[in-house]
């Protein structure tokens, strides 16, 4: 996978190659970096699981430009959204 864009700098640089294991299971381990699909796009963003939640986190320090975001889950699993293994 190519990593597109600046949120995650600098940690992983646009245009840096990257290994998905798309076998991997999808329990989130709190701060490690996953490919995740939100709105039939794919992001690499950090993760902390929170009651009711995955906070989805942006490692760029520019908070303004580049957010973090929180989404709600529903029985364990991410609900609309799908969680990718650990890059």
């Amino acid at each position: 996978m190519v990593v597109r864009g600046r949120s995650m700098e600098p940690r992983l640089q646009d245009d840096d190659n990257i290994a998905v294991d798309y076998f991997q299971n999808t329990n989130i381990i709190d701060g490690k970096v996953y490919a995740i699909a939100l709105d039939n796009e794919v992001f690499v963003k950090r993760l902390f699981k929170e009651v009711g939640s995955v906070r989805i986190v942006i490692d760029n320090p520019d908070k303004a430009r580049y957010p973090d975001c929180t989404v709600p889950v529903g029985n364990g699993v991410v609900e609309n959204y799908w969680v990718s293994g650990c890059c």
